[in-house]
């Protein structure tokens, strides 16, 4: 299935989490995912979702990395 993370198209498998989607986009782009637990992850409308929630078929997420720990 295809979801946007911040505009940028990505390819993931059918039950994939806002986790999966993540990852795969910070591999994609070379970005360590050790700054996955700084992220704060909101669906289309705005509201704050979990890294376990689960996506679907053309969803669209957006990311912000919040300040350091």
């Amino acid at each position: 299935m295809r979801i946007t993370v911040n505009n940028q198209e990505v390819v993931l498998f059918h039950g994939a989490t806002v986790r999966d989607a993540m990852n795969r986009l910070f591999v994609k782009n070379g970005i360590s995912r050790d700054i996955l637990s700084w992220v704060v992850v909101y669906d289309q409308w705005g509201h704050e979702i979990d890294l376990d929630a689960p996506l679907t078929a053309d969803a669209a997420i957006t990311y912000e990395i919040n300040k350091q720990p």
